[in-house]
């Protein structure tokens, strides 16, 4: 039996979009992790999760297809969180405004520097920014969805 996230929703696992899936499981797994005090290992799927759902709108909501965004990504230097950032926050722009875009962008660059601190560097994650990581994920997630229903 899969784990379900919400048990409220009823997933259909053969036609959903697969990245919207893995973002939703990360974002569990982010707080089952906080739930057992495996704080430096939370801020990891808290931002993956942000970075699966901006891949599958920009195929879904703006129409840069997956092979599209990888050959973009390749003829950029490779560098595809960065590549993800920019065009959801440019996406942003097009459907809100510079305020709105803004906001997500401090948000999303505050979660992957937690990501990267948690990640690579020789310190503890304590459990308020474990939670930061998952606020951020949440409200990042949240805020996608609003723009880009």
């Amino acid at each position: 039996m899969r784990y379900n996230p919400d048990p409220a929703v009823n997933y259909d696992y053969q036609s959903m979009a697969q990245l919207k899936n893995k973002s939703e499981f990360n974002v569990a797994a982010a707080e089952l992790l906080f739930k057992n005090y495996c704080y430096s290992s939370v801020p990891h799927p808290a931002y993956y999760s942000c970075l699966q759902l901006m891949k599958h709108f920009l195929c879904h909501k703006v129409n840069i297809d997956y092979n599209t965004q990888v050959d973009e990504i390749k003829q950029n230097g490779g560098k595809s969180h960065k590549y993800y950032i920019e065009e959801i926050y440019y996406a942003i722009i097009d459907r809100k405004n510079t305020h709105e875009a803004g906001k997500f962008l401090r948000n999303i660059q505050d979660l992957k520097a937690l990501r990267e601190e948690a990640d690579y560097a020789n310190v503890l994650i304590d459990p308020s920014k474990a939670q930061s990581s998952i606020d951020r994920a949440k409200y990042t997630i949240d805020f996608l969805k609003k723009i880009f229903k």
